[in-house]
């Protein structure tokens, strides 16, 4: 970490400590990725539906007249794309502001605080002679400044908790968050402990999921059986009917509820899809894509926690 920091740099902000506020900013490859999150509780599925049709025929032929692997590929990422594309002219997204500012920090404080960097400033330009009082002056009004804020503070804080009709709402995941401890990645047994984060990560996923013994698709030897047949429109409507409307979306942001929609209108779209991997018995790739997210269990050793995880793939 010390080596991928590129810059520091003491900030005159005045903070509720004898200390300065130190920003360091990291030049690393590791970047955080969103997805999006479409908001289907309201309705605005006709809409959707709608604005879904005209991709439909096109959809249908592409599952029809595929040949191999690489077809049905392709296809299933034009199905993707077709509904990402109308939930996005359907349906508003969740947008979660990460940082927001709190009700509490009021307009007087971000002068008083002005004052103070002012105040500050004068304090070390001042001559000499005046600069031991400057600082006292600035000392003087920074405790000032601290005792507004925590009386604002403590009183938003107490306002919003008398105000809560859910004694376990969000005043106590708030007061009570610092209580959980933040998921480690730990070097797994009989792994190299060197490297990075990503490293160890990996050999975590690799134990979860392990690679299968016959990968090349070259030695798959097909059973010498009668080929199944098509999955009828009664068997997919028990399966749509049946999926968690509530459950997390994968990567693609598409619900569950999307997809009862889909079946709903376009029967026969969902239909081909299933029967075209049930031909060429192979499962789509853009389908396995998913977020993996890691934590700890209760009741194991830290290694043992580690392999307990949540995968959270794309048509669920």
């Amino acid at each position: 970490m010390i080596g991928e920091i590129a810059n520091w740099e003491v900030l005159e902000e005045p903070s509720l400590r004898d200390h300065q506020y130190i920003e360091i900013t990291i030049d690393s490859s590791v970047k955080n990725w969103t997805f999006t999150r479409y908001k289907t509780r309201h309705g605005n599925h006709n809409i959707f539906l709608k604005n879904l049709k005209p991709y439909v025929n096109s959809l249908l032929g592409a599952f029809r007249n595929r040949q191999n692997e690489k077809d049905i590929n392709e296809a299933t990422i034009l199905l993707q794309n077709s509904v990402i594309e109308a939930c996005n002219k359907s349906h508003r997204t969740k947008n979660q502001n990460l940082s927001p500012t709190p009700n509490w920090y009021t307009q007087d404080l971000e002068v008083e605080k002005n004052r103070l960097k002012a105040l500050r400033r004068r304090a070390q330009r001042a001559p000499q002679d005046q600069r031991n009082a400057r600082f006292q002056i600035h000392k003087e009004e920074l405790k000032k400044y601290m005792r507004k804020v925590k009386t604002a503070e403590n009183s938003d804080w107490k306002s919003f908790c008398t105000k809560a009709s859910n004694p376990y709402g969000t005043h106590y995941k708030a007061a009570f968050r610092k209580a959980i401890k933040p998921a480690e990645l730990i070097a797994l047994n009989n792994h190299d402990p060197s490297g990075n984060h990503l490293k160890i990560a990996q050999d975590i996923l690799e134990k979860i999921f392990p690679h299968p013994a016959n990968s090349n698709s070259s030695t798959y030897i097909p059973p010498c059986t009668a080929n199944d047949c098509p999955f009828t429109k009664g068997e997919v409507a028990t399966v749509i009917h049946h999926l968690s409307k509530g459950k997390a979306p994968g990567p693609d942001g598409i619900k569950n509820i999307i997809i009862q929609q889909i079946f709903k209108k376009f029967p026969f779209l969902l239909m081909e899809l299933f029967n075209s991997c049930l031909k060429l018995a192979k499962f789509p790739d853009p389908l396995k894509v998913g977020n993996i997210i890691l934590f700890h269990k209760h009741g194991k050793s830290k290694t043992e926690a580690l392999l307990t995880g949540l995968y959270l793939c794309s048509w669920q």
